[in-house]
């Protein structure tokens, strides 16, 4: 006969025929009204009573035991999976960027309830040690405590060892990646100079601080140009454009190595992922912080994109992009890249030698940078800016008041007077 604790506190007895003992918990009854019971084993007395002490703490916590045996890696091929179906694809790609190269390589053999604080500070530590930003170590901190957090939730751990650990202070020298005022002044004069759609899309990421993709994928539809001086012109950031991938959609095997060869393919996106194919890799999908983002143009810019759009009108469009290509198709983002690159040769900012992929730092997402940072120089609230330039964190935004777009085009105003534009 078993030898029983206590009523309601479980039951340790030995089973000679495989020289174990076993504890039993008893944790209520299925929908179909079996009871559920719990158990564990071990050769020694002592150690079975203090694994079912564990067990019943984790069952009173939890109300299901967490399943200590899962390792990092066995977690990450589910989560990832997981991951694909409810993020987007480039949040999704940056993820698995994350847990390749960084988690799995140095703890995906370790059990997940192994892990401590310490195990992440060795983790970005060896980041920074490879010469990663702060920025990039934070980012790879907020992928792991979103793997660890999802974890508990499928009661494979018991707490998140990355809330201990508090993100790097971005220090003073990352922000040489902003432009300086007389540098984004020489960059949009040289602008000035060229054809009216690179002088437009340049003045555009200068003066809006909007990410490359929302650019690129910049609807004729959500622009508003002012029709009397009283009026703000604006653009409502709706799309950005996206290349997405495909993966394999057969039920067996089909022989073909990579999904984009599959017959039965399926794009590789999040579950209820809204998109708009456009042509051949490229669709417009919704931005990072989501759709309705109201910018408001100052006036030179305004003037700018007129002058683009007086040029372009009767031009092939298919997609009612406001930049594209001259067959209508999208603007690549390297080619883009490679744009902004000659900008800066042209306006003395970088050399000729820097003009080459991973030639310069200053890459056109300096322009975003250049913005937060020349707004913030200027007095503007961060939650003004984080509305202006779309930044998704909470702390950036949502702890404050959503400002009207009177406060975003007065901010917006003084940026150009900082840089002494005129129209």
């Amino acid at each position: 006969m078993p030898r029983k604790r206590s009523t309601g506190d479980g039951a340790l007895y030995y089973l000679a025929d495989r020289k174990l003992w076993r504890g039993v918990v008893d944790a209520g009854y299925t929908l179909e009204g079996k009871r559920k019971q719990f158990y564990v084993t071990s050769r020694k007395q002592k150690d079975c009573r203090d694994k079912l002490e564990q067990l019943k703490e984790d069952i009173a916590k939890y109300g299901t035991p967490v399943n200590r045996k899962v390792t990092v890696a066995q977690w990450a091929e589910t989560w990832l999976a997981q991951n694909q179906r409810e993020v987007d694809p480039g949040t999704h790609a940056t993820n698995a960027a994350t847990m390749r190269r960084w988690i799995l390589p140095t703890i995906g053999n370790r059990r997940l309830s192994s892990i401590t604080p310490q195990t992440i500070k060795d983790i970005r530590a060896a980041m920074f040690e490879a010469g990663r930003k702060p920025a990039t170590v934070n980012r790879a901190t907020a992928v792991m405590s979103k793997f660890f957090s999802d974890a508990i939730d499928e009661k494979l751990l018991e707490d998140n060892p990355v809330q201990r650990i508090k993100r790097a202070t971005i220090t003073a020298e990352s922000k040489r990646d902003a432009l300086t005022l007389e540098d984004s002044l020489a960059i949009l004069r040289t602008a000035s100079q060229y054809s009216p759609d690179l002088a437009s899309r340049f003045w555009f990421k200068l003066l809006t601080g909007q990410r490359q993709g929302e650019i690129l994928g910049a609807s004729l539809a959500d622009l508003i140009l002012r029709t009397s001086e009283n009026e703000i012109s604006l653009y409502t950031v709706a799309w950005k454009l996206e290349e997405l991938s495909w993966k394999h959609g057969c039920a067996e095997p089909c022989g073909n190595r990579f999904g984009r060869s599959c017959p039965h393919r399926e794009l590789s996106i999040p579950d209820a992922f809204e998109y708009r194919y456009l042509e051949g890799r490229y669709y417009l999908t919704r931005p990072k912080s989501q759709t309705g983002r109201a910018v408001p143009l100052i006036a030179p810019l305004d003037a700018h994109l007129r002058a683009h759009l007086k040029r372009s009108e009767g031009t092939v469009n298919p997609h009612g992009l406001i930049w594209h290509n001259e067959d209508g198709s999208p603007i690549d983002a390297k080619q883009d890249a490679a744009e902004w690159r000659q900008l800066l040769v042209d306006a003395g900012i970088i050399t000729e030698e820097e003009n080459k992929p991973g030639g310069t730092k200053l890459t056109g997402h300096v322009a975003r940078h250049t913005v937060v940072t020349l707004l913030s120089a200027l007095g503007v609230d961060a939650q003004l800016i984080g509305e202006i330039v779309g930044h998704s964190s909470v702390d950036v935004t949502a702890l404050y008041r959503h400002a009207n777009m009177a406060e975003k085009a007065r901010a917006m105003n003084l940026l150009g007077e900082a840089l002494q534009l005129e129209v």
